[in-house]
C-alpha cells in the first residue's frame, strides 16, 4: 500500500502542495520534518509508483517533482484537497 506510513504521507503531502517546482531529497526531508535517511527511502518508493518523477540532477543531488499529469495523481490531489476541507470544517465547528 502506498500510504501505509505516516512518513510517506508527510513527504507526499509536501510534494502535492509544492507542485510548481522540483526539490531535492534533503529539501523534501526538511520541509516534511523527516530525517534525510527516511526521506531517502520514501522518495524512491514514490518515484517507483510514478507519483513523483526525477526531473534533473544538480551536482550530486537528484531533483524530484510531483507528476501532476498522471491520472492517478490528479485523483490524489482531489483527495488531499477534500481531506483538507474536511479538517478545516471540523476545526471551525463551534460546539
Amino acid at each position: 500500500m502506498v500510504f501505509s506510513r505516516k512518513s510517506t504521507i508527510k513527504i507526499l503531502n509536501f510534494f502535492v502542495n509544492n507542485q510548481q517546482q522540483d526539490y531535492s531529497e534533503t529539501h523534501g526531508a526538511k520541509e516534511s520534518n523527516l530525517s534525510l535517511k527516511i526521506a531517502s527511502r520514501k522518495i524512491p518508493e514514490l518515484e517507483k509508483r510514478e507519483i513523483i518523477i526525477q526531473t534533473r540532477n544538480v551536482g550530486k543531488a537528484k531533483m524530484y517533482k510531483f507528476d501532476a499529469d498522471a491520472e492517478f495523481n490528479k485523483l490524489l490531489v482531489s483527495f488531499f484537497h477534500e481531506v483538507a476541507k474536511k479538517k478545516i470544517d471540523m476545526d471551525t465547528k463551534v460546539f
